[in-house]
């Protein structure tokens, strides 16, 4: 979610003079924020927001497999991209949407 509190306002006597818009800077706090806007008075909004906070995203994704978990304990193992492995909970992994992915056809 996009924060508001985030946005500040510097004064123009407080901003460097190679500043520009979209330029990354470091707050005091080692945070960084984006300057969204240079005022005509000089001075500039400064956003602290990750830049895509706000935004509607969507992915496409291919899940390509479940592996149960060898060593007996609660959960499975998904294979993804690349090979790589992400471990599901037991509660997650005996859910109707994991048991659905264990046999796969369309519900009637």
């Amino acid at each position: 979610a996009h924060r508001p509190d985030l946005v500040r306002t510097v004064q123009a006597a407080e901003v460097p003079k190679d500043v520009r818009e979209q330029m990354q800077v470091r707050l005091d706090s080692g945070d960084t924020a984006t300057v969204t806007k240079i005022h005509a008075d000089g001075s500039v909004e400064l956003d602290a927001n990750h830049p895509l906070a706000g935004k509607a995203l969507s992915f496409d994704i291919e899940l390509v497999g479940f592996k149960e978990e060898a060593s007996g304990g609660s959960g499975v193992e998904m294979v993804g991209w690349s090979g790589q492995t992400v471990h599901i909970a037991g509660g997650l992994s005996n859910s109707p949407v994991s048991q659905q992915f264990r046999s796969p056809t369309w519900p009637t």
